[in-house]
């Protein structure tokens, strides 16, 4: 004897219970993601110029 099998539809509305997590998991990998590329800083290329600092609230001007 063989065990009855669920067709797609049976399967589809049990997935949708999952969705919600992986919106989640999506959402947080994304995230991740970013904050390691923005950690690692600006990508410069071998010609260009240096970005100059930014200036702190309470520091002297500079001349350009």
């Amino acid at each position: 004897m063989t065990a009855p099998i669920a067709h797609v539809g049976h399967w589809l509305v049990d997935l949708l219970y999952l969705a919600p997590l992986v919106v989640v998991l999506v959402v947080l990998g994304w995230q991740a993601l970013r904050d390691r590329r923005r950690a690692r800083g600006p990508r410069s290329e071998p010609g260009d110029p240096q970005p100059r600092p930014r200036s702190k609230p309470g520091d002297p001007p500079t001349a350009v």
